[in-house]
This record gives structure tokens, C-alpha cells and sequence, in this order.
């Protein structure tokens, strides 16, 4: 079986809860056609996990709430959420930044940081 993901959010719903960056973390994806645009939400949706525990580490979440917000303020499209309740065991880790990216709502020496160490860090296999 397997998941419909269309978006980068759905891979922030889908990796929830994981650390795509912890060393003991790794993904493997069997896909064909989709297997580079599938990567690069893998890849970012890690980059924004770290981006979340950076945000969560620094005790900005209010700060970075209200630049979500801001980004949203005025549009008639609603910010994407997470439908339903938590698995059991489910942190919430990735959907912080559902609808937006780090680099949206971080400084761009600090995101930059952040996604270089990502990218060093998470582990996976993609078979096509």
C-alpha cells in the first residue's frame, strides 16, 4: 500500500512525529516517475522539522506564530492543518510550519545553518 502525497505539507503530515534528521532515522521510498519531486519534499519537510526545533529550543513560537499569521492575513486561502488527532506516540514534530517554510519565518543566516546540517544529516533510500 502507500500514501497520496501531493504537496509538501502532506510529507510534513506524513513525516510527523519522526525526526528526519535523528542518525537513527531512515526513509525509504519505493517510487518510480515522482521519486525526484518526492525527494525534494522528504528533504524539506526534514529541513522544516529542524527549523520547528530550532523555533521550540529558542522559545520563539509566539513570534513565529504571528509571522505565519501575517503571511495569511488578507488571503482567502486557510492555512493547512493537521485533520483528526494525533497517532499515539505522535509528537507533533513538522506541523508547526504547516503552509509556510523556515525561511519564511527565520533569519536567513539562521535557516541556512539549519538546512545545511539537515542535508548532512538524514539518511534514506529512494528505489525507482
Amino acid at each position: 500500500s502507500g500514501v497520496s502525497i501531493c504537496c509538501l505539507d502532506d510529507a510534513k503530515k506524513l513525516y510527523s512525529g519522526f525526526n528526519l534528521a535523528d542518525p537513527k532515522t531512515s526513509v525509504s521510498m519505493t517510487i518510480n516517475g515522482p521519486a525526484p519531486m518526492l525527494l525534494g519534499y522528504f528533504m524539506n519537510a526534514a529541513i522544516d522539522q529542524q527549523c520547528e526545533i530550532y523555533i521550540r529550543q529558542n522559545g520563539s513560537e509566539q513570534e513565529v506564530k504571528k509571522k505565519i499569521e501575517a503571511i495569511y492575513q488578507g488571503k482567502e486561502q486557510q492555512r493547512p492543518a493537521y485533520q483528526g488527532p494525533l497517532p499515539k506516540g505522535n509528537d507533533g514534530l513538522g506541523l508547526m510550519l504547516l503552509g509556510v517554510t523556515g525561511d519564511q519565518v527565520l533569519p536567513a543566516d539562521v535557516y541556512e545553518k539549519i538546512k545545511k546540517e539537515t542535508l548532512a544529516q538524514v539518511r534514506g533510500t529512494v528505489q525507482a
